[in-house]
């Protein structure tokens, strides 16, 4: 873990600390905080909240500055009332959402609609709650494209 070999210290709660050394089979220095709780770091407060996943206490994050408020769902089991509330202020939303991706392939086998309108169909659930959201950064892989549930002769290499 590049964070153990540079001694950089990581920014977690306890649990994700614990099942992150005992995976890893190694140690790095954590600065623990409370699932819920807000901290500084400089200029910037960070706002933890629980999030829906299969991780050891999984959290997203509000970074507040003076510039402007970033969120970040990543690996997103789905979007809770809590989640969207806590996100709204974001003006950029860095999002990982699984679900989008699940929910348009099955759109698309089912109602033959091409992907475009899929995604567009499934991403309108966040749009009232993200309406101040200036911009959202979809971060996806080739595990999470529809394309390769769809064909998966495209993510062989």
């Amino acid at each position: 873990m590049l964070a153990a070999k540079l001694r950089i210290p990581v920014y977690c709660n306890r649990l994700t600390q614990e099942a992150t050394e005992r995976q890893l089979e190694t140690r790095f220095e954590g600065r623990h905080f409370v699932t819920g709780a807000s901290f500084d770091l400089g200029d910037v407060t960070v706002e933890t909240f629980s999030v829906p996943h299969d991780a050891q206490d999984p959290v997203g994050f509000l970074l507040r500055t003076r510039a402007g408020n970033v969120g970040f769902l990543t690996d997103l089991g789905h979007a809770t009332k809590l989640v969207l509330e806590r996100v709204r202020p974001a003006h950029l939303l860095v999002l990982e959402d699984p679900s989008l991706i699940d929910e348009s392939v099955r759109l698309i086998q089912r109602d033959k609609i091409n992907a475009e309108q899929a995604v567009h169909t499934v991403a309108e659930r966040y749009a009232t709650a993200l309406a101040g959201v200036d911009a959202v950064i979809h971060l996806a892989c080739i595990s999470n494209d529809p394309s390769f549930e769809l064909d998966p002769r495209l993510g062989k290499s």
